[in-house]
This record gives C-alpha cells, structure tokens and sequence, in this order.
C-alpha cells in the first residue's frame, strides 16, 4: 500500500480564499487590499494574496504596514 501525498498548496490565495483562511467577508478582503492594508497581485484578471501576506494581516489585527495595494504580475 503507498501512502498518500498530500498536494502542495500555492503559495497564494484568491480573494474567495483569503476570506475563508481568515474568516472575514470577501468584502473586507477588498477593502483591505484598496486601502493598502493588504497586498495584493494581479495575474490576468485574478488577484491574488501571498499567505504569508494574511498571516500577517491577521496577526496585527487587520493592520498591515502600508505597501502598494495592488502590485501587477512580475515575470
């Protein structure tokens, strides 16, 4: 018998995702990412959020240092 393999998870997050890792409305994801709170990416039409990135906005409360809100995708 072989063991089973769990997948690796991305290291980023959807917006739907997010919501749910840190048990808030994707409406507050939003808000957060427009208001510089929460950094996020854009690939294509995704955005999408490091988990890193929440854990850390979690962990302040909510409050992550200011960066650019929405940074385009890097090649």
């Amino acid at each position: 018998m072989t063991p089973e393999v769990e997948p690796q998870r991305s290291p980023y997050a959807t917006v739907q995702e997010a919501a749910g890792y840190t048990r808030v409305s994707t409406r507050t994801i939003r808000r957060a990412i427009t208001s510089g709170r929460l950094t996020a990416h854009r690939v294509g039409v995704r955005v999408l959020i490091r988990y890193a990135d929440l854990d850390t906005f979690v962990t302040a409360g909510g409050e992550s240092p200011p960066a650019s809100t929405l940074l385009p995708a890097q090649e």
